[in-house]
């Protein structure tokens, strides 16, 4: 978690911590796989014009339905940077 303050897609130690939080309580399937998390939060930032802060933000208003719904972490994150593009 130290070295996602190295990495340009995080701001802050504390929106890290959040975002890992509200990831695993809406999607069950993460739960103990913070750095896979980050790691996919970080390719996702870069490869697309999204900055993590916004897939958190995601993750905290659509995760729950999504995940409800039977969907995975990484597809609502296809689906947000799908729309958004």
């Amino acid at each position: 978690m130290a070295q996602t303050t190295l990495l340009s897609s995080f701001e802050s130690i504390t929106d890290t911590t959040d975002g890992l939080i509200a990831v695993n309580k809406q999607f069950i399937d993460t739960i103990g796989k913070s750095a896979q998390v980050l790691s996919l939060f970080n390719i996702v930032s870069k490869k697309y014009a999204v900055e993590s802060a916004d897939l958190v933000e995601v993750v905290r208003k659509a995760g729950g339905t999504f995940s409800a719904t039977g969907g995975k972490l990484e597809e609502l994150l296809a689906v947000f940077t799908t729309v958004r593009d």
